[in-house]
Formats: C-alpha cells, structure tokens, sequence
C-alpha cells in the first residue's frame, strides 16, 4: 500500500458518534469495504455511513479488527 491506503477513514453512526479506521485495516477484514474503498480510492479521508448500526457495535467490530 502506499500512503493513501493506510490513512484514516471514519465510519459514521450520528453525527456525535464516529470511529476512525485506518483503510488498510478495514479493508483486511472485509472483502465489501476493500471493493468499497477501492472504488473511491481518490478520496484522501472517505467517510462511510452506517446506518441502524449501534455506536457500541461498531466500536467492537473495530476492536475486533485491530487484534
């Protein structure tokens, strides 16, 4: 990866919740956000929105991702 596939992306729940990930670790733990983020690769800092997708569920499964 060069630079811009380890930079941070934020995944949205609400406005007051997000959670920063970095590209290269979304995109290792799923084949969906791979295709997804190299579709919109010339975006610098993408943000996705999740919708009914709890802030505490999210938060785990980025938890989970790093380890």
């Amino acid at each position: 990866f060069d630079l811009i596939g380890i930079v941070h992306i934020s995944q949205v729940v609400s406005p007051q919740e997000q959670v920063q990930v970095h590209r290269v670790v979304l995109s290792a733990n799923s084949p969906y956000f791979r295709s997804l983020l190299h579709a919109h690769s010339h975006h610098p800092n993408p943000i996705i929105i999740l919708h009914d997708v709890s802030y505490t569920t999210l938060k785990m499964l980025v938890t989970f991702m790093y380890r």
